[in-house]
Parts: structure tokens; C-alpha cells; sequence
């Protein structure tokens, strides 16, 4: 009793899966390999061929022991015409079909009826006709533009199982000349692009970033059949434009500056901060402006600068934003660099000074009176002895005092100092008090000519 309901189970699984096997349509004929066209028209098939000498349709049933009968129409499918096809067991063959016509095999297994449809051309009716090409600038010139075939694409019309009508879309290639940017490089590469345009609905040519000249090739069909066709325009003298900004830091190396720019990319630390901008464009660009701003939305302009290089030096405490925008000689395409814009933030000021120090200790090791310092813009520094005569004075918080008078070590004991200081911020410091000047040898490395100057 189990293997008999085992055997009926795969009886069934077999007729079952018999109706899961698609339906299929082959067209074969004309001068050429047939094209067959994807569809969501409501056709299982569309045929493209070229020229209709021994034309004919087979369709195969997944259905064996099936009637299958042909009908023809034209420009309605209820208005159809009953045709004689040629079927052995579950295939049927249609020969003399003819361009142009919507073709439907009734398959019909018991009560089972369905109809499944074709469309066939002959794309030797529909050579194409190329002559010229214009490009077109519209109001998104700047973005995109449009072509004009100069010459006669023919449309290549059909009528869907429904009966709305519609025509065959026709695809070509436009092939032209860009400019892509490259990040790692930090370049403009030319870019031989290529894009899809057809003759229903056009789309969109991206404008391009160089004088380049366009060629359309095609249509998909013409592909196909070996007979592709092309045309060029004159060159297009590019108006889009784009830009990328650079900005490089100078770095320092001053130890006793808190929050100095320590990379390039540092865009944030003590003044001053010595900055180049560097403008990367495309060919159409004429104008250059970087703009700077307090606030991030750009709504208030502190400058402009026209370069297509700048050194600027941020010599004020605060957070400024900087941009490049960029435009054509016409001003009538412009363009903001792409990259966020850059931030930099320059620090309060502040100085202090040291109690003690030790100048014949090892080099680099408390061996020299320094202050802590970031964003001053001027600097005066004056050592005094107890009896207020001036032993050193310098103008630079990056220097310091060394403990020399007059090239020779000065006696130990307590100095002072007046340090009088402007902020990028526009705070003035004045800082007063005494240093401890220690050795670590005797007398004073070992020079008994020491200025004592105490």
C-alpha cells in the first residue's frame, strides 16, 4: 500500500510540473540571426528582423497533446485573423508571417484555453539615417545637455496585447570626452565616458568638463545586425565647471608652543596659522574666489580672495570657515568645491614662565629660560639681575635665555623677568617674577672667566 501511494504522488508531481515548464517562442528567417526584443507590453516575445525571406514563428507547448491554433492582427487584437499553422505533437510552426503584425498562438489543452502573444518587424524597413549631431544647452546647461539627431531615426511601431500603441525603443551609445577627479593624485584625469541615449525619451547628457566633440553610435539593433551606424559633432566648448581645494598647513616645531600646528592638516592650534590654499579646476574655470566666513552657513563674508592660490596667515583668535567657489568665463556656471568646507580654529593666547632652570645640564634638558606660549603676536622678554640692570632681552616666545651675558655664563642665583606679550585674541599679558638659575657643575662648565653679572 505504500509504494502504490509513493508511485501516485510522483504521478502527480510529473503533470504538475509539465504546467511549471514555460511557454516558448522562436522566430527564425530573414538575412540575419533574429533579435529578440525584452518586453513588459504584455508580449512574450518581440522578433526584430532583418528582411522576412523564409521568415517563420514556432511555438512549443509545455503541454504535450495540445491544440495549438494561430491568429494574426494588425492594429487591434480583437480584430484578428485566423491563420494556419503547422503542429506536430506539442510544437507549431507559422511560415509567410509578415512585418509589422502582432501574432497570438491559442493553446488549448481540455477546457484550458490561453493565448500568449508575439509582435515581428523587419528593421530593414527602419535603416537608420544619420547626418549630423548638435548638442543643445538648456537652462541646465551648466549640468546637462541635450542632442539633436540631424536625419531620420524612423519609429518602429507596435500595438500591445491590450491594443494601446507604442513604439520600440531604439538605444544608442554616446561616446565623448570628460575630466574625473583624482583624489589620491589630487588631479583631473580625462575620461572617456559613455552614455545611453534613445529616441522615445532622450535622456540627459552629462555636461562635460573639457572641448570634446560627441559621437552617437548605434541603435541596438544596427549592433546586432553588424550595420551600426555613427555620427559626431562639431567640438563643444565646455562651460560646466568644478573645482577641489587643498588647504597645507606650515607646521612648527617649537616645543614650548602649546597647540602649534604640528601637520599639514592641522587646522586647528596656536596663531599664527600660515596656510595655503590651493585651487584644483576643471578647463572652463576662469574665476577663482575663496571665501571666508565666521559662520558656517557662509551668510557673512569677512573676505574674498580672487586667487587660484593663496598664503593666508590666521594671525586672530577664533573659528573661521573657508570655501573655494569657482566659475566660468561668463560667470554663468559656477561651482562650490565639493568637500565640506575647511575649519580653522585658532586658539586663545597664553603665556607662563618657568621659576628655575639649569644651562649646563644636558643639551634639551631645562637647559634654556623658556615661557609656554600659544597665539602671541608680539613678544618681549627682559632678564634683570637683583640690582635691575637688563642681562638679555629677546623678541621671540619660540627663543629663550641660555644664562649668557655677553656670550659667558652668568653667575647662579635668582633673576627676574618682565615679559610683556599681545594675543592673537587681543589680550595683553604682563608677567613679572624671579628665576632660579642652578648649576649642575662647577663654576659654570668649567669657565672661571664667568660673567657674574649678579
Amino acid at each position: 500500500m505504500f509504494m502504490k501511494k509513493k508511485y501516485f504522488v510522483l504521478f502527480i508531481f510529473i503533470l504538475t510540473g509539465m504546467h511549471l515548464v514555460a511557454q516558448t517562442f522562436t522566430a527564425t528567417g530573414g538575412s540575419k540571426p533574429v533579435y529578440t526584443e525584452n518586453t513588459s507590453a504584455g508580449f512574450k516575445d518581440i522578433f526584430v528582423f532583418y528582411g522576412m525571406n523564409g521568415a517563420q514563428l514556432t511555438y512549443s507547448s509545455p503541454t504535450s497533446g495540445s491544440t495549438i491554433t494561430w491568429y494574426q492582427y494588425k492594429d487591434n487584437p480583437e480584430n484578428r485573423t485566423l491563420l494556419s499553422g503547422n503542429q506536430t505533437d506539442n510544437v507549431s510552426i507559422l511560415s509567410n508571417i509578415q512585418p509589422d503584425y502582432g501574432y497570438i498562438a491559442v493553446d488549448k489543452i481540455g477546457s484550458e484555453e490561453n493565448e500568449y502573444f508575439v509582435w515581428v518587424t523587419d528593421y530593414s524597413l527602419y535603416i537608420l539615417d544619420l547626418q549630423g549631431l548638435n548638442i543643445l544647452e538648456g537652462n541646465e546647461k551648466c549640468s546637462f545637455l541635450s542632442l539633436e539627431v540631424v536625419g531620420n531615426i524612423p519609429t518602429m511601431e507596435y500595438c500591445a496585447p491590450n491594443g494601446s500603441k507604442a513604439n520600440l525603443i531604439r538605444e544608442f551609445s554616446v561616446i565623448y570626452q570628460t575630466l574625473e577627479w583624482d583624489a589620491q593624485d589630487s588631479i583631473y584625469n580625462v575620461l572617456n565616458d559613455t552614455v545611453s541615449w534613445n529616441s522615445n525619451f532622450p535622456e540627459k547628457i552629462p555636461a562635460p568638463l573639457l572641448n570634446t566633440v560627441f559621437e552617437l553610435q548605434g541603435d541596438q539593433y544596427a549592433t546586432y545586425f553588424d550595420i551600426e551606424q555613427s555620427v559626431t559633432s562639431d567640438e563643444y566648448n565646455a562651460i560646466a565647471v568644478d573645482a577641489h581645494a587643498e588647504a597645507i598647513v606650515s607646521p612648527r616645531d617649537n616645543l614650548n608652543e602649546k597647540d602649534r600646528p604640528k601637520t599639514t592638516t592641522s587646522y586647528t592650534g596656536s596663531a599664527p596659522l600660515d596656510i595655503d590654499f590651493i585651487a584644483h579646476a576643471t578647463d572652463a574655470v576662469s574665476h577663482y574666489s575663496w571665501e571666508f566666513s565666521s559662520r558656517e552657513d557662509f551668510s557673512v563674508l569677512l573676505a574674498t580672495y580672487p586667487e587660484e592660490e593663496l598664503h593666508y596667515t590666521f594671525d586672530r583668535s577664533g573659528t573661521y570657515y573657508v570655501r573655494l567657489n569657482v566659475s566660468n568665463y561668463n560667470n554663468d556656471c559656477s561651482a562650490i568645491a565639493p568637500s565640506a568646507p575647511f575649519v580653522i580654529t585658532v586658539s586663545e593666547s597664553f603665556v607662563d614662565a618657568p621659576n628655575y632652570f639649569t644651562p649646563n645640564s644636558s643639551t634639551g634638558t631645562n637647559d634654556e629660560f623658556k615661557v609656554a606660549y600659544k597665539s602671541i603676536n608680539k613678544f618681549k622678554c627682559t632678564i634683570l639681575n637683583r640690582w635691575g640692570n637688563v642681562i638679555y632681552e629677546y623678541y621671540d616666545p619660540a627663543l629663550g635665555w641660555d644664562g649668557r651675558k655677553d656670550g659667558k655664563l652668568v653667575a647662579p642665583g635668582v633673576y627676574f623677568y618682565v615679559i610683556e606679550a599681545d594675543g592673537s585674541d587681543g589680550v595683553k599679558h604682563k608677567l613679572k617674577g624671579d628665576i632660579n638659575l642652578l648649576y649642575t657643575k662647577t663654576p659654570y662648565e668649567g669657565n672661571t672667566n664667568s660673567n657674574t653679572g649678579n
